[in-house]
């Protein structure tokens, strides 16, 4: 499963806790630009199917804490 999702934080405030969280997911690369965040997760080979799905939750939890934010998942 392929996770990518979209944020566009209010102020830097936002971002830098935005940022801080997203350091603890495993596997997701995190692109900046400005108040804008881009997070992709892709699954490594080695994740257990519940590993797979607890780092979609926490990931779908933080891009869901920011109001202007988006995602879209593909298997």
């Amino acid at each position: 499963m392929l996770l990518s999702g979209l944020m566009i934080c209010n102020n830097e405030y936002e971002l830098e806790m935005v940022l801080k969280k997203l350091k603890e997911v495993r596997n997701a690369q995190v692109t900046v630009q400005g108040l804008s965040v881009v997070v992709d997760y892709e699954p490594a080979d080695t994740e257990t199917s519940f590993e797979e799905e607890e780092t979609i939750a926490k990931i779908t939890d933080i891009l869901e804490s920011v109001e202007l934010h988006g995602f879209s998942m593909t298997r």
